[in-house]
C-alpha cells in the first residue's frame, strides 16, 4: 500500500517515494530512535523536536527529501498507526495509517498542509484511502477519496501503472481552486501533455453519449465543462465515481480516451458538478 500512497502523494508534488521501513528486526524503542532510523527518508534539522503519541509519532522542524538535491521543510509531521514502533522495523506494510503534514512550501510564500489517511486488509487484498486532503491556504483545497480491490498492498516496490492489476470501485474528488490548478497543472501537463482541440471535442462527445444509466445530462455538462476548464479550474468542482464491478487502475493509462471510456464497467455511476461561469 505504501506504492500506491506514495504515487498519490507524489501526484500532489510532495513526495518521490514512501516511507519505508528498516531492515532492523528488533522493536524500536521511541520516536527518537524511528527518526534516527528513517534517516535520509526524514530529515532531522537544528530545530527538530520529536513527540512520542500514544499511537505514533509527531516531529517538527523536518525534511522530506524530494530528490537528491532537494528537501521539503516541514513544520510539523505526525505518523499515527498501530504499533508504529514494532512495525517499522520489520518492513511489513502499515496496514492503516494517518499521516499529516502541516506548513511546508512547495511554491515561495505559500504554506501547504495534509492529511493523508487509510487502512488496508491485505489478506482481502483491499484499500481504503479515506481522506488525502490538501490545504493551499489562499490558492484553494482538494479532497480525495478511493477504494480498491484485487490491490497488492504488500508490494513496496514501485512498479509503472499499466502493470497495476488493481479495481477501483469508488472515487470521490472535492476541489475548491481559488489559484491552485493554476500554479500547479501548466508544468504538470508540459509533462503529461494536454489534449488538443479535436481531442476536447472528441472526448466531450463521448461523455455526452454516455447513457443517462451511467452519468445524467447535468453531470455529463459538469464533466465537460470540468474538461474544457483545463488547466485553470478557479471554482467549485466535485466528481464521483461508484462500480460494484471496479474499474481496472491500468485503464486509467489506456493510451486513448475511447479506450479508457470502453473499459468503464456497465454498472459504472458517475455523478460530477462544474464551477459556475
Amino acid at each position: 500500500m505504501q506504492r500506491f500512497l506514495a504515487s498519490v502523494i507524489a501526484t500532489t508534488l510532495l513526495a518521490s517515494a514512501p516511507i519505508h521501513a528498516q531492515e532492523a528486526l528488533a522493536p524500536l524503542k521511541d520516536c527518537r530512535a524511528l527518526l534516527k532510523a528513517a534517516r535520509g527518508e526524514i530529515d532531522r534539522t537544528t530545530q527538530t523536536e520529536i513527540e512520542d503519541l500514544e499511537d505514533g509519532c509527531r516531529f517538527t522542524h523536518v525534511g522530506l527529501p524530494f530528490d537528491s538535491y532537494v528537501s521539503i521543510d516541514i513544520d510539523e509531521m505526525i505518523i499515527r498507526t498501530p504499533d508504529l514502533l514494532a512495525v517499522w522495523p520489520t518492513g511489513e506494510v502499515f496496514e492503516s495509517a494517518d499521516l499529516i503534514l502541516n506548513g511546508f512550501a512547495l511554491l515561495p510564500g505559500q504554506n501547504f498542509n495534509l492529511q493523508l489517511v487509510y487502512d488496508t486488509d491485505p489478506d482481502a487484498m483491499t484499500a481504503n484511502l479515506e481522506r488525502l486532503h490538501l490545504d493551499a491556504g489562499a490558492l484553494g483545497q482538494f479532497t480525495l477519496a478511493a477504494k480498491l480491490s484485487q490491490f497488492d498492498n504488500t508490494d513496496l516496490e514501485a512498479s509503472p501503472l499499466e502493470n497495476e492489476k488493481g479495481l477501483l470501485h469508488e472515487f470521490e474528488l472535492s476541489l475548491v481552486d481559488t489559484g491552485l490548478s493554476a500554479v500547479l497543472l501548466p508544468s504538470l501537463m508540459l509533462i503529461i501533455g494536454s489534449p488538443t482541440a479535436e481531442d476536447t471535442t472528441a472526448i466531450a462527445t463521448t461523455i455526452r453519449s454516455w447513457p443517462e444509466s451511467r452519468i445524467s445530462k447535468k453531470s455529463a455538462e459538469s464533466l465537460v465543462r470540468f474538461l474544457t476548464a483545463l488547466p485553470n479550474l478557479s471554482g467549485n468542482w466535485t466528481l464521483q465515481f461508484e462500480s460494484e464491478e471496479g474499474l481496472a487502475i491500468n485503464t486509467l493509462v489506456a493510451g486513448s480516451f475511447d479506450a479508457f471510456a470502453d473499459a468503464i464497467p456497465y454498472d459504472a455511476k458517475i455523478e460530477a458538478t462544474a464551477a459556475k461561469r
